[in-house]
């Protein structure tokens, strides 16, 4: 990322953040089509899909559009509307949880459950929506409920 500007554009209404660079058609698409979640792209081109409909995060081939695999099953974790998506500098997934206020972390490369990184209501935490890990190595989420984007530790998930 160095070098590159990443824009940001927060949607007040509707309370979250959307990636735009490189991602544009794609977080339209997001909000145009509410039954998915937010996605996001991991280095092997491969695009993650959160199934706001299913629960799970679905896995397609980021060239052909092909579907993958279901890389997070149903309520992994206790997963209920996968809004937010994004890939940590330490290579694992992690995924807003809208319906029980979390932030969990799903192993990388093989969509296992690992942890729940950001507990429910943690500094404020409500509805949460779109994350991304920032330069800092922390991470920022947005908190639909209400309507703010916290901030937390990239390593523990601790709220600063």
């Amino acid at each position: 990322m160095d070098g590159q500007k990443m824009t940001r554009k927060r949607f007040k209404n509707i309370g979250f953040l959307f990636n735009l660079f490189n991602l544009k058609v794609l977080a339209l698409a997001a909000f145009l089509f509410p039954l998915i979640g937010i996605v996001n792209i991991n280095a092997a081109d491969d695009l993650f899909v959160g199934s706001v409909g299913t629960d799970e995060v679905l896995r397609y081939n980021g060239t052909t559009g092909a579907f993958i695999e279901v890389f997070v099953s149903a309520m992994s974790g206790g997963l209920d509307n996968p809004a937010g998506i994004t890939f940590g500098p330490d290579g694992n997934l992690y995924v807003s949880s809208v319906v029980t206020n979390e932030v969990l972390r799903y192993n990388g490369t093989t969509g296992a459950f690992i942890d729940v990184f950001v507990s429910a209501g943690s500094g404020g935490l409500d509805r949460p929506w779109g994350l991304v890990f920032r330069p800092d190595g922390n991470l920022y989420v947005s908190s639909q409920g209400s309507d703010e984007v916290l901030r937390y530790n990239g390593t523990t998930g601790a709220f600063i």
